[in-house]
């Protein structure tokens, strides 16, 4: 989603055709979540209580990707780091499932403000799942 909103925000433009955004989209997946942020937060097109939501979800992944096995050693022995370990992850998933509908909110909102309608939306995200055969 913030590769997505972050093309539709800064990168693409009126006009711009399927290929081309489809090039952009395909090009800003391709860049980390910190770097997606940063080049979010340096355009200013995040509200800044998002974005530091943003900011807190990526220093989470960072831990789970980076530190968390590290961190996590030998603890199958202790419950209650166990127990904490699991709520740690539950609550990053949480939040991570928040972002994405508000990231979504907020770029439904602007892409209805720049006049593409509801139906167009719609349309569009029935075809995206389609492709992606999560409905048939």
């Amino acid at each position: 989603m913030a590769a997505s909103y972050l093309v539709v925000r800064i990168k693409a433009v009126r006009g711009i055709g399927k290929e081309e955004g489809e090039a952009l989209v395909s090009s800003a997946e391709k860049q980390t979540f910190g770097s997606l942020l940063r080049e979010l937060e340096k355009a200013g097109v995040v509200p800044s209580q998002l974005s530091a939501r943003l900011q807190t979800a990526v220093d989470e992944r960072n831990w789970l990707v980076h530190r968390s096995r590290r961190e996590s050693r030998g603890i199958l022995e202790n419950p209650s780091a166990y127990s904490a370990l699991v709520a740690r992850v539950e609550s990053m998933s949480e939040a991570a499932l928040k972002l994405l509908k508000e990231l979504g909110s907020e770029l439904h909102k602007y892409v209805i403000a720049s006049g593409v309608s509801s139906a167009q939306i719609d349309a569009e995200a029935e075809r995206i799942a389609r492709s992606w055969g999560l409905i048939s």
